[in-house]
């Protein structure tokens, strides 16, 4: 289990029989704590931030040479951890003995009670960065009002992240990665407890995405495809797109990219790409004071009539009606 001493809380483990010592607290300098591997498991050193109530970030530089964990019970707050493997690779074993890898660029969600029996990383550094949320102190905070009870209840109780998953994300979720190492090294807590936030809700999306293709039946490298075509259209919302240009640019002919988006969400790229930047002009109908023209040139349309006429098709009203409906 984990020592629940405030100055060693992520440091010592131990079952009935033995007593693992895996890092000792070098320093702690108010909500950093700076750990050191001990030699005999591990080598290397880490530094865990406290960043809001309830979150902690933890950077790690380590060799981990078979890390026993096998009868390891932990009193650590209900959580949810999701880390991303930097630099080298690891393999573990889960509670029913399967072996699982982990290489550079893999990202995993787990819930704290995932138990893993060993962890090596075959006599070489690995490096990780991630985020551990807590839930009882989440939940707290949720009653201080320093976190969004919907936000909450939408993606930190999804029983989805409560499995095991690992994956090698997506764009945003690896720039939110990027993201939060260099606000650490700037020690600005409000932009780390930002995206930390953004990474359980893109986690959640993702995740939910994922399996959503999955039980299409379509296989992991067309799953990967959609996604990376899917995230390039999201980013490009401002602007008019041709489907044979994107084909092109991910080495797949026009006709199987559109077979590919039938399979996976049932129309059209050319259509799905349409209905976010339509999307995307109705939130700004609804959040902003932009004046009409300035919206339908921002979602890629070079003329009024035309945006008017596809925006009537999906939102069965004009969009100076819609505005002022809301």
């Amino acid at each position: 289990m984990a020592s629940k001493d405030v100055n060693n809380y992520w440091l010592n483990f131990y079952n009935r029989d033995n007593y693992y010592r895996h890092f000792i607290l070098q320093s702690n300098h108010g909500d950093v704590l700076t750990l050191k591997g001990n030699g005999h498991s591990v080598i290397g050193d880490s530094l865990v931030y406290k960043i809001a109530d309830g979150i902690h970030m933890f950077q790690t530089d380590a060799v981990y040479r078979n890390v026993n964990l096998k009868g390891l019970d932990s009193y650590i707050d209900d959580a949810l951890v999701i880390f991303k493997v930097m630099k080298g690779n690891v393999l573990f074993v889960t509670e029913d003995g399967r072996e699982r890898r982990l290489n550079c660029g893999d990202i995993l969600n787990a819930a704290s009670n995932f138990k893993m029996l060993t962890f090596h990383s075959f006599h070489k550094e690995v490096r990780f960065v991630g985020v551990t949320f807590y839930y009882q102190a989440m939940m707290d905070a949720v009653k201080n009002r320093s976190l969004n009870p919907s936000f909450m209840e939408k993606y930190y109780n999804s029983h989805h992240l409560r499995n095991i998953f690992i994956h090698e994300g997506n764009y945003k979720i690896n720039q939110l990665f990027e993201e939060m190492e260099a606000a650490s090294r700037q020690d600005n807590k409000i932009l780390m407890k930002a995206k930390s936030l953004e990474l359980l809700s893109a986690s959640a999306l993702f995740y939910n995405d994922f399996i959503g293709l999955v039980n299409k039946n379509l296989s992991k490298k067309k799953i990967k495809l959609f996604n990376d075509i899917k995230e390039y259209l999201d980013d490009n919302l401002d602007k008019y797109l041709d489907m044979t240009f994107i084909a092109n640019e991910f080495s797949i002919s026009l006709s199987g990219l559109k077979k590919l988006f039938k399979e996976a969400c049932g129309i059209s790229p050319y259509i799905y790409h349409l209905n976010r930047r339509l999307e995307k002009a109705a939130m700004l109908l609804e959040e902003t004071d932009y004046k009409i023209n300035h919206i339908y040139k921002s979602v890629g349309f070079n003329y009024h009539s035309n945006f008017s006429r596809a925006f009537q098709k999906k939102y069965h009203c004009t969009p100076s009606r819609y505005r002022n409906g809301k």
